[in-house]
């Protein structure tokens, strides 16, 4: 409700401090930038076009497709719910319209597609869910071999399309916007970079942040089965605990992914507790918008990340941390490995 309330009082440039804003329009990826074109123009009433409407939009055919994963792997689909009603999902996606509503459903779609083996929609998926934003990219362990290299070659053709007006105006081959900006400058609620940054610099931590990323995928895409969301999330998860500023709407990307199949430890749990205890930054707005500056007390850091390492100490107490080698494989799936 906090946050509900500061927002329909604040303005697009009041959101976050000048130097964040002033970078925002740069550093998205080309489908992002699509998407937020028709916030930069006005209705014919003088009013200003919103995305939120857009962002809302994007929610529900989430569902329908969570909805159907659901039921193909073997769980109720009324698991659907831990979307739908995700804190998140409401403030960020339509009260913060943030374009990660549509990232999350292009990656639930690629998923989706990838476990009944339509191996072109889930490369053309997955290439739309990387132009939106960067970080699904370290899950491509888990495409490696899932995918024929000619629907390969098609998902990255369709990245290349998207960036083919960026290039052409900007003469940048790799039209990355200020993404060293945000490496080198924004921090927010980001321990382990700052930690981590002190000894090996920036760049390195970044770095650090995608390799982990990568390095999780490749160990889910031997351990773990392709209907665990397990697979999807901790990947994700590993990139953005790294990242230099993480903001409450970064996390909507692990939302979809909070159900644990049946008969498997409850891993997942640990970051549906990060998803939750991130709304504590929220804190930062009264003061900021009263003059007194854009900082997040240190105390919100050790709980929100003091309630991750309780909820990871418990689930690992109850022996989540056994190979799930011998957890039943959904009927509908058995065949489609």
């Amino acid at each position: 409700l906090l946050a509900t309330s500061l927002r329909r009082r604040m303005s697009t440039s009041a959101r976050m401090p000048r130097e964040v804003v002033s970078n925002a329009s740069v550093t998205r990826a080309p489908e992002s930038q699509a998407i937020f074109m028709p916030s930069t123009r006005r209705s014919a009433n003088g009013e200003r076009i919103s995305v939120a409407n857009q962002s809302s939009a994007a929610g529900s055919p989430t569902v329908r497709a969570r909805a159907a994963m659901f039921t193909t792997a073997g769980r109720s689909r009324w698991w659907v719910l831990a979307y739908a009603w995700h804190p998140l999902v409401a403030l960020e996606g339509a009260g913060g319209a943030h374009v990660d509503m549509f990232g999350t459903l292009l990656l639930v779609a690629a998923a989706y597609a990838l476990a009944w083996r339509r191996s072109l929609l889930a490369a053309v998926a997955f290439a739309g869910a990387i132009a939106v934003k960067f970080l699904p990219i370290v899950l491509l362990p888990i495409f490696w071999r899932r995918v024929r290299l000619i629907d390969a070659a098609a998902g990255a053709a369709v990245i290349a399309l998207l960036y083919l007006p960026f290039i052409t105006a900007t003469g940048d081959w790799l039209p990355l916007g200020s993404l060293g900006t945000y490496v080198a400058q924004w921090r927010f609620n980001g321990p382990p970079f700052r930690w981590i940054a002190a000894g090996i610099g920036a760049p390195g931590a970044a770095a650090l942040a995608a390799a982990a990323g990568i390095a999780v995928a490749a160990y889910m895409r031997r351990t773990r089965p392709l209907y665990d969301p397990a697979a999807w999330a901790w990947p994700l998860a590993a990139s953005l605990c790294l990242m230099p500023a993480i903001y409450p709407w970064y996390l909507i990307w692990l939302v979809p992914f909070l159900v644990r199949p049946a008969a498997t430890p409850p891993v997942i749990w640990p970051l549906g507790v990060w998803t939750l205890a991130s709304m504590a930054t929220y804190i930062v707005w009264p003061p900021f918008l009263a003059g007194e500056g854009w900082v997040l007390p240190g105390w919100v850091e050790l709980m929100e990340y003091g309630s991750v390492a309780a909820a990871a100490l418990w689930v690992w107490r109850r022996g989540a941390s056994a190979t799930p080698g011998a957890d039943p494989v959904p009927s509908r799936l058995e065949k489609l490995g």
